[in-house]
C-alpha cells in the first residue's frame, strides 16, 4: 500500500467538506442584498406599501421588515413627521429603527426630516445596527435629534438642530462626524455613556449644554471646530480626549474637560477664548498647540497665554462653520512643520513660514477686519424667524428647521448657514471621507452568500468529491 494515498484522500475530503459547508452551512437566513427605497413624496402617509408611492414612514417600515443594511434615498423636501408619540413601530409619531440603513438626503439643507415637536425624530432600538445618515438635516424633535441607545450612528454631510434635548444621544453606541454640523440642541450636541465619539471636518456648535459629552467613551476631533457652547465644548470622565488640529473656542464653560482620571492629548489644537479655563486639568501630552489662558499647561515651544484674534464663527468655505484667524493671531504659523494636508474647509494647509494651529489654516495675506456683530439665532419652538444681528461681537448659529410642510428652504443666519454640502477629499491621515456600514455578513459590502458564491461553493464540493473517487482508485 502506498504511504501518500491516505493523505491525498485526506485533503479531498477535506476540500470536499469545506465545499459542502459553503453551500449548506455558509448561508444564513439575513444574507441578503441590501433593498433599496425611494422616497416619493413628503406626505407622512402610512399605507403599509412602498412602492411607486412610497412615503419616508413607509420606506421605513418596509426597510425595517428586511434583514441586511438597507438603503432609503430621500429627495429635496420637507418630512414634516406627525401623528401620536409612544409607539416603536414606526406607525406614527418619530421614525423607530429595527435594523440597519441608511437614510440618504439630496443636500445638507434641502432635505429635512423635522420631528415636528412630537418625540425623538429618529429613534434606532436593535443594538447591532448601524444608522447612517448622509446629506440631510434631522431636527425639531421634541427630545433627541436621533436616539439610538447601543447602536452606532454616523453623519455625513448632516446638520443636526434645534431639537429640546441633544442632537444625537447614545448608550453604548459610537458616534462619528463627518463634514457635520451639531447646533443649536437646547442640551448637548453629541451625548453618549461608553460609546466612542469622532469629530472629522465638523462643527459643533451654540448647544444648551456641552459640545460632546461621555462618559467612559474617548473623544477625537480632527479638523474640527467645537464653539459657543453654554457649557464645555469638550468633556468626559474615565475616558480620553484627543484633539487634532481643532479649535475648541468661546465655549461658556471650560473648553476641554476631564473630569476624573481622563487625560488630554493636543496635536495642533487651537483652545481659546473659554470663558471658565481652556483646559481642567492640564494636557497629558501635546505638540503644536495653543491656549490663550495657560490653563493647558503646554509642552516648551508651544504657544501658551497667546492671543487668538478669531474671527466670528461664519461660512469661511467648505460644508462647515469655522473662526478664521486674523491678523495678529498668535495660532498662525504656530503649528510647526508637521500637519494635515488640509484644514477643516478642505483648503491646503501650510501657507505661511508653518502650519497654523487650530481648524483653519490662514491665507497667506490673514484677513485684517476685526470680529464684527453676527445674526443671533436661537432654538425655537415653533416656526423660525430670520435672525436679526445684535450687538454681540460673538454668538450663537444655528439651523433653522422648518416646523410646516407649506415652506420650501431652509431659513437660517447669513453668516451661520452652513455651504452647499460637498465632502472633500481628505488626505493628511484622517482616513476616507465615505462613510461605509461595517462588514456584518448582511451589509452590503460584505457577507452575503449570493448566486455567484453559492455556485462556485458548489463547484469546490463537485471537485472534492471527485478527487475522493481519484483517491480510492489509488488506494486499489
Amino acid at each position: 500500500m502506498r504511504a501518500p494515498a491516505p493523505t491525498r484522500i485526506s485533503i479531498a475530503a477535506l476540500v470536499a467538506v469545506i465545499g459542502l459547508l459553503a453551500v449548506f452551512g455558509g448561508t444564513r437566513p439575513d444574507s441578503v442584498s441590501a433593498a433599496a427605497f425611494i422616497v416619493t413624496k413628503t406626505a407622512d402617509t402610512n399605507d403599509g406599501t412602498c412602492n411607486a408611492d412610497c412615503s419616508l414612514r413607509e420606506a421605513v417600515v418596509a426597510a425595517n421588515a428586511l434583514p441586511g443594511h438597507d438603503n432609503i434615498s430621500i429627495p429635496n423636501g420637507i418630512y414634516a413627521l406627525t401623528g401620536a408619540a409612544g409607539e416603536n413601530a414606526s406607525a406614527t409619531g418619530d421614525l423607530d429603527v429595527t435594523d440597519s440603513v441608511s437614510f440618504n438626503g439630496s443636500g445638507m439643507t434641502t432635505t429635512q426630516i423635522n420631528g415636528s415637536s412630537i418625540e425623538n425624530t429618529i429613534e434606532v432600538f436593535d443594538s447591532a445596527a448601524t444608522l447612517i445618515l448622509t446629506d440631510l438635516s434631522v431636527g425639531n424633535a421634541d427630545g433627541d435629534g436621533v436616539h439610538a441607545a447601543a447602536s452606532n450612528v454616523s453623519l455625513l454631510n448632516v446638520v443636526v438642530g434645534e431639537n429640546t434635548d441633544d442632537g444625537v444621544e447614545t448608550t453604548s453606541g459610537n458616534v462619528e462626524l463627518l463634514s457635520a454640523w451639531a447646533a443649536g440642541n437646547l442640551s448637548d450636541g453629541i451625548v453618549t455613556t461608553s460609546g466612542n465619539v469622532t469629530v472629522t471636518r465638523s462643527t459643533v456648535s451654540n448647544n444648551g449644554d456641552d459640545g460632546v459629552e461621555t462618559a467612559t467613551g474617548n473623544i477625537i476631533t480632527t479638523n474640527s471646530t467645537i464653539s459657543t457652547n453654554t457649557s464645555d465644548g469638550l468633556v468626559v470622565e474615565d475616558a480620553n480626549i484627543t484633539v487634532n488640529w481643532s479649535t475648541v473656542a468661546l465655549n461658556e464653560s471650560e473648553g476641554v474637560q476631564a473630569t476624573e482620571s481622563g487625560l488630554i492629548v493636543f496635536h495642533g489644537a487651537l483652545i481659546a477664548n473659554n470663558t471658565e479655563a481652556d483646559c481642567s486639568p492640564t494636557v497629558e501630552a501635546s505638540d503644536n498647540s495653543m491656549d490663550t489662558d495657560g490653563t493647558c499647561d503646554l509642552s516648551g515651544g508651544e504657544v501658551s497665554n497667546g492671543t487668538a484674534n478669531l474671527g466670528p464663527l461664519q461660512n469661511n468655505g467648505g460644508p462647515t462653520l469655522t473662526h478664521a484667524l486674523l491678523t495678529g493671531s498668535d495660532a498662525i504659523d504656530a503649528g510647526g512643520a508637521s500637519c494635515p494636508e488640509d484644514d477643516q474647509r478642505g483648503e491646503e494647509r501650510f501657507q505661511g513660514a508653518a502650519c497654523d494651529t487650530g481648524a483653519y489654516e490662514g491665507v497667506s495675506t490673514a484677513p485684517t477686519s476685526t470680529p464684527t456683530a453676527q445674526a443671533t439665532a436661537t432654538p425655537c419652538t415653533g416656526a423660525c424667524p430670520t435672525a436679526t444681528p445684535t450687538t454681540e461681537t460673538i454668538r450663537t448659529h444655528t439651523p433653522t428647521i422648518t416646523t410646516t410642510p407649506a415652506a420650501t428652504t431652509t431659513t437660517a443666519p447669513s453668516t451661520g448657514t452652513p455651504p452647499a454640502a460637498t465632502a472633500t477629499a481628505n488626505t493628511g491621515g484622517e482616513g476616507g471621507d465615505t462613510i461605509t456600514p461595517p462588514d456584518t455578513g448582511t451589509g452590503p459590502g460584505g457577507g452575503h452568500s449570493g448566486p455567484g458564491l453559492l455556485v462556485a461553493a458548489m463547484l469546490i464540493a463537485v471537485v472534492g468529491m471527485a478527487a475522493i473517487a481519484a483517491g480510492r482508485k489509488l488506494l486499489r
